[in-house]
């Protein structure tokens, strides 16, 4: 199943550059954030002339979430638990069949000491209390949106301008390195995959000179197989080093991290991009203070 999403910064504007992009992609299920529309005006007809159905949950002239799908979806609700926060539309989804799928728009936050940003604290508490109280980690969801935070260094441009700023503050963002835990794929055979792309005119078509290469590698799956074997010491109480390795090395940035921003780096350099001096990352261990985090350290 092919799931999109997509923000759109005004449904009615961009109707015709989505329309001609579903037409080349196919998609199951478009997700689409800051329609900037009313429900009674959001323009639906143009979606059931290609069959598709669409859900929609807006407002006039801000925010604005919608699902377009090519099936009918089930359980659709909106806010969470049917209530909008500060009645601003930015939350839809799905919870039937075939899939179930949690579309958002996460608040900007404007800048950290505005009111804004408590309303983006408010709005990630009230989805992790949704997520903890109404579904099971053993259950199929997908979360997609727009979240409004840049989670690595990688995702701004200038890093000098952005540190400690809304969308790249210490509370937002997070470190996960997954090229440090990949592991072999069951096939490894180098495999190149088209990218689609636009031409002068804004047509969507396939570039025959961009590929994404494979390299028989593949991301840290959600179950591992962990082998069990005896630490060499007289300490009972610890846990198999690979185990703790993956979590570890996904987590913590084997370059350090910037004594000013707090960002790990990703590749080996004397300043931070914000000109600071580069630490030793902390570790917090997850495994109750046991030596073997340690040795893995």
């Amino acid at each position: 199943m092919k799931i999109t999403t997509w923000n759109v910064n005004s449904i009615r504007s961009r109707l015709s550059h989505i329309l001609e992009w579903w037409d080349y992609r196919q998609p199951d299920v478009l997700c689409l954030q800051e329609t900037k529309a009313t429900n009674d005006v959001f323009p639906k007809e143009a979606f059931e002339k290609k069959g598709l159905h669409v859900y929609c949950h807006g407002q006039k002239s801000y925010n604005g979430i919608a699902f377009i799908s090519n099936t009918p979806l089930t359980n659709i609700t909106t806010g969470f638990n049917g209530v909008d926060l500060e009645n601003q539309t930015r939350v839809i989804g799905t919870f039937g069949s075939p899939i179930k799928v949690l579309n958002l728009y996460v608040p900007q936050g404007e800048a950290v000491d505005s009111p804004k940003f408590d309303f983006k604290r408010r709005f990630f508490a009230e989805l992790q209390n949704m997520l903890e109280n109404d579904f099971s980690p053993s259950e199929p969801l997908v979360i997609c949106g727009d979240f409004n935070i840049a989670p690595s260094q990688k995702d701004i441009d200038d890093i000098t301008k952005r540190a400690n700023k809304c969308m790249f503050t210490k509370e937002e963002h997070y470190f996960y390195d997954h090229i440090a835990v990949q592991e072999k794929a069951k096939t490894s055979n180098v495999t190149k995959r088209k990218f689609g792309a636009k031409d002068q005119k804004g047509t969507f078509r396939q570039d025959q000179d961009r590929y994404f290469e494979d390299n028989g590698m593949r991301n840290k799956r959600s179950v591992w197989s962990v082998p069990v074997a005896s630490s060499g010491g007289k300490h009972f109480g610890v846990f198999p080093i690979k185990l703790i390795e993956p979590c570890i090395l996904s987590s913590v940035s084997i370059h350090g991290c910037c004594s000013n921003c707090g960002k790990a780096l990703l590749n080996n350099v004397s300043k931070c991009d914000c000109k600071s001096d580069i630490r030793n990352c902390r570790v917090l261990d997850p495994f109750s203070g046991t030596a073997t985090t340690g040795v893995v350290c």
